[in-house]
């Protein structure tokens, strides 16, 4: 097994990541140690919390932040309380 060489950047946001390709996203990139902001829509947040928790028992770090991302003031929202509570968004994966 090869094993996975660390990305060099400390805080990523996906979107959608509570589930399908979102979710597999969060989780490699936590493998890979980066720290993961999952998105989710509302009404996603038992997923959310899913992704989160499997993200953590893994030995990683991870939060879930809900916003609809089709609405700019979500956006807007979501960025700042993720700046304010990790710091710069390195990686963003719009998914």
């Amino acid at each position: 097994m090869t094993s996975l060489v660390p990305i060099p950047y400390k805080n990523a946001l996906v979107t959608g990541a509570s589930r399908g390709i979102g979710r597999e996203t969060a989780l490699r990139l936590a493998q890979r140690g980066v720290n993961v902001i999952v998105n989710f829509p509302p009404g996603d947040e038992v997923q959310a919390a899913e992704v989160v928790a499997a993200i953590r028992d893994a030995g990683g770090q991870a939060s879930a932040m809900a916003a609809d991302i089709s609405r700019s003031e979500d956006v807007h929202r979501m960025i700042e309380r993720a700046h304010q509570e990790h710091g710069p968004i390195q990686i963003l994966v719009n998914n």
